[in-house]
């Protein structure tokens, strides 16, 4: 029997086992409950990069439709060069106030619409909503109800939580709802 690969675990690093004498690929799975991540270090530790590299690696293996990030950036403005790609529908940082407020407020609006269609049409996990979506929507049932969701997998990407934490004190219990 051949394995099922899953597509949902994404390189985006190596790590290095000098005493195996090997190098394994550092992944991160962000499908089902575990969805969540942190990157957490010191200054100048490469959490950006990290952040970076985890956003390219998703753009490189999946389609604008298939996955999109919206970007409060309160790191040192690490993410403003990713705009440019068709899979990022917002990069904001801390002195655009507004583009802030909208971006979490998408968030909870894409959140808020999901769980009513999934609801709606018995889909009961990311999972399903991706083989549905896959499929044809001509076939009828929950995929043609699906085919109107403009969205993919959509993640809210922080950089420098702590930064907006403090600079947007009122945005943190949606922030933490989202999560």
């Amino acid at each position: 029997a051949q394995k099922k690969k899953n597509t949902s675990v994404k390189p985006i690093g190596i790590i290095d086992r000098p005493y195996d004498q090997r190098r394994d690929p550092l992944v991160v799975d962000l499908s089902g409950s575990t969805g969540n991540m942190a990157v957490v270090g010191g200054p100048q530790s490469g959490k950006s990069t990290a952040i970076r590299t985890l956003i390219t690696s998703l753009a490189a293996t999946h389609s604008a439709e298939q996955v999109q990030f919206y970007c409060p950036d309160f790191g040192g403005g690490t993410l403003a060069g990713l705009s440019g790609l068709p899979h990022v529908g917002s990069v904001a940082n801390r002195l655009d106030v507004d583009r802030v407020r909208r971006t979490i407020a998408e968030m909870n609006t894409i959140v808020r619409q999901r769980e009513e269609r999934f609801r709606e049409l018995g889909v009961e996990s990311m999972a399903e909503f991706r083989r549905l979506r896959a499929s044809d929507p001509a076939s009828g049932g929950p995929a043609a109800g699906l085919a109107q969701d403009p969205f993919g997998d959509v993640f809210l990407v922080i950089d420098g939580f702590g930064s907006m934490r403090q600079d947007f004190e009122a945005l943190e219990q949606q922030i933490t709802n989202l999560a």
